[in-house]
Order: structure tokens, then sequence, then C-alpha cells
């Protein structure tokens, strides 16, 4: 009998034991967050993975009960419930500017759940109840929610505006945790999960563009603005291909004027060419195509070479200098050339853009080629349209807005001699140059 006594008893003390240790772990279980568990599909995109400035940081998770809250704590290490330390660069100040804008109706958190740093473990973001561990105060967070009903369970995306990026370039981790309750409160996680990011210095590529000046200038057989100049119809280092260096106004006739392009042979002995500059420059404020006369015994009127001119500019039809226009193109007979009376003068006629993808030259008004009393200098008589800078001072031809791509402006030059103009070769020689600005 006492045998069976001790058997019984011994049963119902191993009895006794289960019950103990199951209710042991029923306790356990329902003081922890028993229905918690791990985001089943969960990632972190930036707008920008640098490590400086601010970006847009969208997070994809998948819930498995709905969320009436959401919580983000920046960490440098993953493990949910460890110890967390928030990434440098990361502080209060820098997230009083963070907005959301996903999932709708979701706003942030309030008083104790505003998004800070260095957060008490029982007052704000982080508690106790967190996904990191009770205690830390080091760590950056932010918390969402809805007022009234929150996200469905199921993928769902969180969009956070002008979140700082972390400064130090390498891996960050975002411990994410889920909510039931809405309206700004946050009890005990349901669902968690960590996503991984990283951020680093911009890859820097670099391309340098040099300062492009290219001139060129001399003579070209073109007498439109829409034909090609010169076999390259470009202006290079080394010139326009087949351009000439001077223009030949031929055989002076007291009964004519000469003007450019003066044909060859016959009774007039030109070399049938006009003038041109053609200018090539990536100045971003512009460029002045600007000439000078070369002086010759002080003076740089078309005169015989070593000739001395009665004054500058020359007012006699009996001295080895022709007689210059005016160095300002005005009305009435002193900007014209008309035949039988000592003169000499240049004109732009046209800018020349057959090569050309810019159009941003423009002839100076002194020395457009139209007139200040209308017509063109393509005949010159009674026309006043002539110019010319006698006295070596650097003077404006045309002037652009902006880079030139090989825009050349076309000049006409015209002479005309009186009965007592002496005999001789007379020339002028030109210092044609441009300024840009970058």
């Amino acid at each position: 009998m006492q045998s069976i006594l001790k058997k019984v008893n011994s049963q119902y003390l191993l009895l006794l034991f289960f019950f103990v240790i199951s209710l042991v772990l029923t306790v356990v279980r329902t003081s922890t967050p028993a229905q918690a568990a791990q985001l089943t599909s969960r990632s972190l995109s930036l707008s920008s993975n640098v490590n400086s400035g601010t970006s847009t940081m969208t997070f994809t998770a998948t819930t498995g009960t709905a969320a009436g809250g959401f919580e983000f704590v920046f960490c440098t290490t993953p493990l949910a419930g460890t110890s967390c330390a928030g990434p440098a660069g990361l502080d209060t100040v820098s997230l009083e500017a963070v907005t959301v804008t996903a999932p709708s109706g979701f706003v942030l958190g309030t008083g104790g759940n505003a998004p800070a740093c260095s957060l008490t473990s029982n007052t704000a973001p982080a508690s106790s109840n967190t996904v990191a561990a009770a205690g830390n105060s080091n760590y950056c967070a932010i918390r969402v929610h809805h007022p009234t009903t929150g996200a469905t369970a199921g993928a769902t995306t969180i969009t956070l505006n002008n979140v700082p990026n972390p400064t130090a370039a390498g891996t960050f981790f975002v411990r994410i945790a889920t909510y039931t309750g809405v309206n700004n409160t946050y009890t005990t996680y349901t669902d968690y999960g960590t996503v991984a990011q990283s951020v680093r210095a911009a890859t820097n590529v670099s391309f340098k563009v040099q300062e492009i000046l290219q001139v060129c200038a001399g003579g070209t057989t073109v007498d439109a603005t829409g034909t090609a100049i010169g076999t390259g119809d470009t202006c290079d280092g080394s010139g326009i291909t087949g351009y000439l260096s001077s223009v030949d106004l031929g055989v002076a006739d007291p009964t004519a004027i000469r003007v450019s392009p003066v044909a060859s042979g016959g009774t007039t002995q030109g070399n049938a060419v006009n003038g041109f500059v053609m200018v090539r420059a990536n100045s971003t404020n512009g460029t002045t195509i600007q000439y000078r006369t070369v002086q010759n015994t002080s003076s740089g009127e078309l005169k015989v070479a070593g000739a001395s001119c009665n004054a500058t500019p020359s007012s006699v039809s009996t001295d080895q200098c022709i007689n210059s226009v005016p160095q300002t193109q005005t009305a009435g007979a002193t900007s014209a050339i008309v035949a039988g009376t000592e003169e000499f003068g240049m004109a732009a006629f046209g800018v020349n853009r057959t090569s050309s993808s810019t159009t941003a030259v423009t002839v100076n008004a002194n020395y457009d080629g139209t007139g200040s009393t209308g017509g063109t200098c393509v005949t010159a008589t009674g026309v006043d349209c002539w110019t010319w800078q006698y006295d070596g001072t650097a003077t404006t031809l045309a002037s652009s807005s902006g880079p030139v791509d090989d825009e050349a402006v076309l000049l006409k030059f015209a002479a005309a001699a009186s009965l007592t103009t002496p005999t001789g070769l007379y020339q002028a020689n030109m210092d044609i140059f441009a300024v840009p600005t970058y």
C-alpha cells in the first residue's frame, strides 16, 4: 500500500512540475510581444547616396498585421534588441525638417514621439518597447502614425523627406518596428525588421574645356553671306585653307569708284577679293572684333609707303595719301564716296554663317554696310556707309553676345581718285584681332 502511495505521489509531483513549467513559459511569453513577427519583405532606397545633405528615404515593408504607426531607428549595427549607436551626421535639429508623404494620411509623431536624437529610454521613440535595447540614448529615431485608421496588412511604402544622410561613408542600418496603435500611440511593436543602406562620397568625373580663340582674317572671293569662305570654311590655328592675304582695288579711274571685289584683268586690274574676319571663341560673355590701322610715317591712311600726308587725315588731293572718310559714319556726303573725289573707306556688308552653329555676331553700327541714309555699300555711289579709323586707335567692327562658331564679318573697301591724285602704289595695313570675355 505504501509503495502504491509513493507511486501516486511521484506521479502527482511530476504532473505538478510540468504544470509549473507550462505556467512559467506562458507568463514569459505574455510578458514579451509574443505576436511580434519579422517583416517578411523590406527595403530602403535613397534619393541620394552621397554622405552629405539630405535625401528622400523610401521604405517598403510587408506587414503581417495592420499598422497604425511605424518606427525607424537609425543605427550602425543591425540586430533588433541590441545596443544602437546612431550614425554620424544625424541630430535632433536636422530631423526637424523631416516630412512624411506616404502612406496617405500618415503624420510624424508628436511630443515625446517627435523625430529626435539623444533620446531617453522612456519618454521618446526607442523606449523599452522598441527594437533598440532599453536604456540607449545616443541614436536617432523617427515615428509616423495615422490619426485614425492606419495601413492594412501587406505591402506598404513609407516615404520620409528631408532626412539627413549620415556623414560617415559606409553602411548604416534602420531598424523598423510597426505598431497597431493609432493617433501617436506607440505601446508594443508587432512586426519588426532591419534594412541596410550605404552612403559614400560622390564619384567625381572631370572634363576640362580650355579657352578658345581663333581669328582668321584676309581676303576672300566670296561676295555673299551665304557662300562658303575658303576650302575648309572653318577657322583654326592654321587659318582658312585657300584664303588670300590682300585686297587689290585695282587701277584708279577718276571717273569711277573701285569697290571690292574689283575684277581682275581689263581696265580694273583688281584681284576680285573682299576682306573678311572670321572668329571662333567659347567666350561666355561675348567677343569684340576690332582693328587698328598700322601706322606708316604717323598715318594709317591709304598711301604710298613712306610718304608724308599734308595732315591727318589728309585733306588735299595733291599728296600721296588718299583722303579718308570720317571715323564716324555720318549722314550727308562726308561718309559717301563719289567718283572724281579722292576718298577711301571700309564697310561690313554682312555676317557669313555658312559653317556656323551660332548667330551671335552683330556688326557695329559705325561699319554697318546699309549706311546711315539707306541703300547698300555694294554700289557705293551716294551711300553714307563708309568709315576708316586712320589714326591707329583700336575700334570695334563687330561684337558677339556669347560664344562664336566660325562667324565671318565680310568687308568691302572702296576708293576713288581725283584728277590731281599723284601716281604710286597706295596701300594700307589693318591689324585685325578679337577680344573675348570669358
